[in-house]
């Protein structure tokens, strides 16, 4: 069986790609950083309960921050794994889905997060056309 490298899995950015990667880290970065350190007064003023332990909170918001870092990274090598953009399409999937399951139940806090959902829908469909066009493989070299 022959070994494959992450480096064999990278695709090279075209500039639109780029674009989308600068923006969607931009996008996700700032949120989880602010509500990383704002979360209680911005669910005060969406008028939405807090969970009674914030750790809940802050692991979401760095994990939303987190992501935001890798696309921001992706953006300044120009390449990006398949397998991140894979987690980036799982991310954004998992909280599209999430969102229109709250929102069919009656339980989204507020609109805004489906918002939120709406700008992770236009950003899943941006990762899967940049699966399904691929780009081209980077040089292991």
């Amino acid at each position: 069986m022959k070994e494959r490298t992450a480096t064999l899995d990278a695709r090279v950015l075209d500039g639109t790609s780029r674009t989308i990667m600068l923006l969607g880290g931009i996008y996700d970065g700032l949120l989880g950083l602010v509500f990383l350190v704002a979360a209680g007064p911005i669910l005060q003023a969406l008028t939405v309960s807090a969970p009674d332990n914030p750790i809940y909170l802050q692991l979401a918001a760095g994990l939303i921050a987190l992501m935001g870092l890798y696309q921001v990274m992706a953006w300044r090598d120009g390449v990006v794994s398949a397998a991140g953009l894979l987690m980036l399409i799982a991310f954004k999937a998992f909280y599209v889905l999430l969102a229109v399951l709250s929102l069919s139940r009656g339980t989204l806090p507020h609109m805004l997060f489906g918002v939120f959902a709406v700008a992770d829908l236009l950003f899943l469909l941006a990762f899967l056309s940049m699966m399904r066009t691929g780009g081209r493989l980077a040089d292991p070299s």
